[in-house]
């Protein structure tokens, strides 16, 4: 497969290396038939939070009837790699099995875009998930966020954001093996002996959370876990 030959044995994640990992997921499938699962896909750019607007991929079933739930997906990708429609399978899996509206948010990658970029990018997303809840035929008493790995950890970072702003209401969070603690990895928090050793090692999750947190404090709103 293209992602996996990126990765090399001796593979390390740096600067020099991302652009060839990056290119790789580009070559992942397209998007899915949406249609077939009777499902209606479409981008929609929501506008960004002090910055630009956000590509988002929404997800609607084609015979909806009254409100349903909601669900702001995040994707995955050490926040440096992935996209939006890297995740279409699963995510028309999603809205078809469960019958729920899905907006996936295309959020800005780091190194080039540190915190508080991505987070602002979910944030803004959130926002126009509440705010056209009505065209989308969306309960808002029933909106939950998610995510994988680094969209893991920027759903519970939303979530401690969106609690203390108060505008914004999520029934759940979903979180997959998420990113919530930059010290994973090192010395301080190694981890299981062999967790790490293989494609996403820890070198690579510490390269992660450096080109994330750029200058920001450790213990920063995006790194939700720690306590020191």
């Amino acid at each position: 497969m293209p992602i996996l030959d990126a990765f090399p044995d001796d593979f390390e994640l740096n600067e020099e290396t991302l652009p060839r990992v990056r290119a790789a997921r580009d070559q992942s499938p397209g998007l899915g038939d949406s249609a077939a699962l009777g499902l209606h896909r479409r981008e929609v750019t929501v506008p960004g939070v002090d910055g630009p607007d956000v590509p988002c991929l929404v997800y609607t079933p084609r015979d909806q009837q009254g409100r349903l739930p909601g669900y702001l997906h995040i994707h995955g990708g050490g926040y440096i790699i992935g996209n939006a429609a890297g995740s279409d399978a699963m995510n028309l899996s999603l809205a078809s099995r469960l019958g729920i509206v899905i907006v996936s948010v295309d959020y800005r990658l780091a190194p080039e875009h540190p915190v508080p970029a991505a987070l602002d990018d979910c944030y803004a997303a959130l926002a126009w998930l509440h705010n056209q809840a009505d065209e989308l035929k969306v309960d808002v008493s029933r909106i939950a966020i998610g995510g994988e790995s680094a969209g893991g950890g920027l759903a519970a970072a939303l979530a401690i954001r969106a609690r203390d702003a108060g505008d914004y209401p999520i029934c759940h969070q979903h979180l997959t093996y998420p990113m919530l603690d930059d010290r994973t990895g090192t010395a301080e928090q190694p981890g299981d002996a062999l967790t790490g050793e293989f494609v996403w090692t820890r070198q690579s999750n510490q390269y992660g959370w450096r080109s994330y947190l750029g200058g920001a404090p450790a213990p920063a709103l995006e790194a939700p876990l720690p306590v020191r």
